[in-house]
């Protein structure tokens, strides 16, 4: 082995390293949409064996179809697709399926990689698991609703108790004039 392969080895170890130590998942994607490469985050958020993901089409992992997301789903921002396109990042949030089938909600962010002419040939997304936060975000916001509709209750109570007490007040009145008259 030349110094200059075992040069090139270490470099491959050392960013092997590196991209399996990234905490967040991330894999790099081709032109046909399929997995080149996946760290090993990927593979535990998604969680498949090591290297199954590898040369399938990125919608059939993520989400098991047989076809890019947005001929399936017309509403689905497909940041791969975008970036391939536009030659620029992009990102998303979508709803994955784990393997036991729950919903797992994803922000997505592609980056493009480019060749010496400027062309896109694969794309590197970022993948972070978001699911817990949007749950809390939702029960939150249930939280706020009821409070909201605690208060328009409290406040329409409390204008129902400020017109009784209004009504009351004329009420008086009225039977102090009328005691007065007789």
């Amino acid at each position: 082995m030349t110094q200059e392969n075992g040069d090139e080895a270490k470099e491959r170890d050392f960013f092997g390293t590196v991209f399996n130590s990234i905490g967040d998942a991330v894999v790099v994607i081709n032109r046909d949409m399929r997995i080149v490469m996946a760290n090993k985050a990927y593979w535990e958020q998604e969680k498949l064996p090591v290297n199954s993901v590898l040369g399938r089409h990125c919608y059939e992992v993520s989400h098991g179809f047989q076809r890019p997301c947005p001929e399936i789903k017309p509403e689905c921002e497909c940041p791969v697709k975008e970036t391939f396109e536009t030659g620029e990042p992009s990102k998303a949030v979508h709803t994955h399926k784990d393997k036991d089938g729950n919903e797992v909600y994803v922000s997505i962010r592609s980056y493009p990689i480019k060749n010496s002419s400027g062309e896109v040939t694969e794309i590197v997304e970022i993948l972070n698991d978001i699911t817990e936060r949007k749950n809390t975000n939702d029960e939150l916001g249930k939280k706020v609703k009821e409070l909201e509709d605690f208060y328009e209750m409290a406040v329409g109570r409390e204008m129902k108790m400020t017109e009784l007490k209004y009504e009351i007040e004329k009420l008086k009145q009225e039977l102090k004039r009328l005691k007065g008259e007789k």
